[in-house]
C-alpha cells in the first residue's frame, strides 16, 4: 500500500531524539494487515460524508444528526487514533501533510467495515473528498478540466452513499470563523480560504466537480439543514 510505505519511509527519514512517531509506525502495521485481509469494498446502507470549508457547519450538523437519530455514529478525519500526530504533520510540505490525511481515511474506511452488520446511520464529518479537493486546488498548473481522472474514488476506500456538499458565502463564513475564534484558534488553512481569493474558488469548483457530490444550502439555521438532510438524504 503506496501510503503505508511512503509514510514509513518518511519516519524512517526523520532524525527525532524523543521517538514521538513510533506509535504511528504501530498504527501503518495495523491498517496495513487490514488492509491485506480485507478483499471487497464493504456494502454500505446509510453513510452520510459531510463536506466542506472550514466554518460551513459540518461538525455541528454533523452532531445534531446524531443526536437526532438514536441509531447512528459519528466518524471524523483525522480519527482520534492519529490526531495527536496532526500538528506534526501540518508544519511538513503538502505531499507529506496529504499522506498524513489519506492515512485518515484509510483508518476511517477500515472503520466503515465494521459497521456493515447492523442498519445504523453513519455520519462522516470530513473524508476523502476534503484531502483530494485540498490537493488539487493547490496544484494550479493542472486545468479543472484535465483533473477528472483523480477525482474518481479511490478503490483503496469504502465510499459513502451520500456526499454532501454544505456551502455558505464567504462573508458568512468568515463571520463564523470570527466569532468561534475567541475559542478555536485560526488554522493555517482558514487564513489562506480568506486571503487568497483565487484558491478559494478553484477549491469551491473542485468540491463541486467530484462524481455524486450534492450541495446544501448551509447558510440556514442548523435545524433546518438538518431536517432537510432527514429528510432528503437519508
Amino acid at each position: 500500500m503506496e501510503i503505508i510505505n511512503l509514510l514509513r519511509n518518511f519516519i524512517a527519514s526523520q532524525k527525532l531524539d524523543d521517538g514521538n512517531l513510533d506509535g504511528l509506525c504501530e498504527i501503518l502495521d495495523q491498517q496495513e494487515k487490514k488492509l491485506k485481509t480485507s478483499t471487497n469494498p464493504a456494502n454500505l446502507k446509510r453513510c452520510i460524508n459531510l463536506e466542506g470549508f472550514d466554518a460551513c457547519g459540518k461538525s455541528t450538523i454533523s452532531l445534531l444528526l446524531r443526536e437526532n437519530l438514536q441509531n447512528s455514529r459519528l466518524l471524523q478525519t483525522p480519527p482520534l487514533l492519529v490526531s495527536r500526530y496532526r500538528s506534526f504533520f501540518d508544519k511538513q510540505e503538502e505531499t507529506i501533510r496529504r499522506l498524513f490525511y489519506n492515512l485518515g481515511n484509510l483508518i476511517v474506511s477500515n472503520e466503515l467495515i465494521d459497521t456493515t452488520h447492523n442498519d445504523e446511520l453513519l455520519i462522516l464529518d470530513r473524508y476523502w473528498p476534503s484531502t483530494i479537493a485540498y490537493k488539487l486546488a493547490r496544484q494550479t498548473e493542472k486545468s479543472l478540466e484535465s483533473i477528472n481522472n483523480e477525482l474518481v474514488w479511490p478503490n483503496y476506500l469504502n465510499k459513502p452513499t451520500r456526499i454532501l456538499y454544505l456551502f455558505v458565502p464567504e462573508d458568512e463564513r468568515l463571520r463564523r470563523i470570527e466569532k468561534r475564534s475567541v475559542q478555536v484558534p485560526i488554522t493555517l488553512e482558514e487564513e489562506q480560504l480568506k486571503n487568497e481569493q483565487t484558491f478559494r474558488h478553484r477549491l469551491d469548483k473542485i468540491y463541486r466537480q467530484i462524481p455524486d457530490v450534492e450541495i446544501i444550502d448551509a447558510n440556514r439555521p442548523p435545524t433546518e439543514i438538518v431536517r432537510d438532510i432527514l429528510q432528503n438524504y437519508v
